[in-house]
C-alpha cells in the first residue's frame, strides 16, 4: 500500500482552511478535467486522485483521520499498529503543519492491503475493517458531513474568479432557438458521467455563456450560433439579402419578406439600386436581458438581370435604350 499525500495532491498547506481546500479542488480539477483532456488515461487518472483527496480533506472526520496517519505513519511497524492507532481519538488540537512521510516508507504494506484511499476513507473500508474482525475506524466513512454540504453550496454561488474553476462546454443552436429560447442535455463529469438539462434563454447570441452552477464547480455553457440559410446574425441584429427583378427595381415593387418571426410587406421604391438596405426596426434578436427589446433587421437588395428575353422584350428594351439617349442627348 502507498501513503497518498492528499494535501501535496491539492498543492495546501495541512493548515489549509475549508475555504483554501475547496478552491484548490476546483483549481486542480479544471486543469486535469476529463473534458479539457478528453481520452487522456494520465488526466483521468489524476482527476480521480484529486476528487479522493477533497472528499477527504473537506470532512472534518475524515481529515482528521488522514492527519493522525500521516503524523504516524513512519512509525507504524505492522498493521495491528494502525488499527490500534485509529482506534484513538485524534487530537483535535492545533499544530504546526507537520511533515509528510516518504511515499517509499511502506514497507511493513507489502501484504498488499489494497489502496490508501480505500482502506482508509472509501466506500469499501467498512468491509475492508469488519473481514478483519475490526470496528470501522471514526465516524462511518458513508456517513455525508452536513458542514461541508452547507459550506459547498454556499461557495457554488461564487463567481469563477473566486473559485478558480470554470469548465466551458460549447453548444450549438439555432437563430430560431435563439429568439425563443431552448433547452440542451450535456453530459458532465462530476465523480461520475452524469447527463443534465440545462435552460438556454432567448437572446443569446454566439459567445454568451449560460452560468450553471454545481457543488462540483461551475460550468458555463458557450453558445455558438448555427449558420442559416437567409439570415446573418450581427449581434443583436439580422441581415438578409433579398432578391428582386431589374425591371422592379425601375419601376418599384412590393415584396413579401420573412423574418424570425413572421412575414411582412416591405415596398421598394421605384429606382432602388442594388446594394442599397432597408432597415426594419425591432426585427432581430431580442435582447437577453430585457427580450421585448430586439434588434433591427436590415434587408439588402440583390438586383437579378432578366435573362432570355424574347425578341418583343429586346425590341421594348432597345426603345427604353433609345428613349434615355436621346434624353442624355438633348440635355
Amino acid at each position: 500500500m502507498k501513503y497518498t499525500d492528499f494535501y501535496g495532491l491539492l498543492e495546501i498547506s495541512s493548515l489549509a482552511s475549508a475555504t483554501e481546500i475547496r478552491r484548490a479542488y476546483r483549481q486542480q480539477a479544471k486543469r486535469y478535467h476529463p473534458d479539457t483532456h478528453p481520452g487522456d488515461p494520465v488526466a483521468e487518472k489524476h482527476f480521480k486522485a484529486i476528487q479522493e483527496a477533497y472528499e477527504v480533506l473537506s470532512d472534518p472526520h475524515k481529515r482528521a483521520r488522514f492527519d493522525q496517519l500521516t503524523r504516524n505513519w513512519s512509525q507504524y511497524q505492522s498493521f495491528d499498529d494502525v488499527v490500534e492507532d485509529l482506534s484513538k481519538e485524534p487530537t483535535q488540537e492545533e499544530e504546526p503543519p507537520f511533515t509528510r512521510p516518504k511515499q517509499d516508507a511502506d514497507a511493513m504494506f507489502e501484504a498488499n492491503f489494497g489502496d490508501f484511499y480505500d482502506t482508509f476513507f472509501g466506500s469499501e473500508t467498512a468491509s475492508f475493517w469488519q473481514k478483519r474482525g475490526q470496528p470501522v475506524p471514526g465516524p462511518d466513512p458513508m456517513e455525508i458531513s452536513t458542514e461541508g454540504d452547507e459550506s459547498d453550496t454556499e461557495e457554488a454561488g461564487a463567481s469563477a474568479a473566486d473559485t478558480g474553476f470554470a469548465i466551458e462546454y460549447t453548444t450549438h443552436i439555432s437563430l430560431e432557438e435563439a429568439c425563443k429560447g431552448t433547452k440542451r442535455r450535456i453530459q458532465i463529469h462530476e465523480g461520475t458521467l452524469k447527463t443534465i438539462e440545462v435552460t438556454i434563454p432567448a437572446g443569446v447570441i454566439t459567445g454568451s455563456k449560460v452560468h450553471i452552477q454545481r457543488e462540483m464547480g461551475d460550468f458555463y455553457l458557450v453558445i455558438q450560433l448555427d449558420s442559416h440559410e437567409v439570415f446573418r446574425p450581427e449581434g443583436h441584429d439580422l441581415y438578409r439579402d433579398l432578391h428582386i427583378m431589374d425591371y422592379e427595381a425601375l419601376l418599384g415593387t412590393k415584396k413579401t419578406v420573412s423574418t424570425l418571426t413572421g412575414a411582412l410587406q416591405m415596398n421598394l421604391p421605384a429606382g432602388a439600386s442594388a446594394g442599397k438596405t432597408f432597415r426594419i426596426r425591432g426585427h432581430g434578436l431580442p435582447e437577453l436581458k430585457d427580450p421585448t427589446v430586439r434588434g433591427d433587421l436590415y434587408v439588402q437588395l440583390k438586383v437579378d438581370v432578366s435573362q432570355d428575353l424574347s425578341p418583343e422584350e429586346q425590341d421594348l428594351i432597345r426603345r427604353f435604350r433609345d428613349l434615355r439617349v436621346s434624353r442624355q442627348t438633348t440635355v
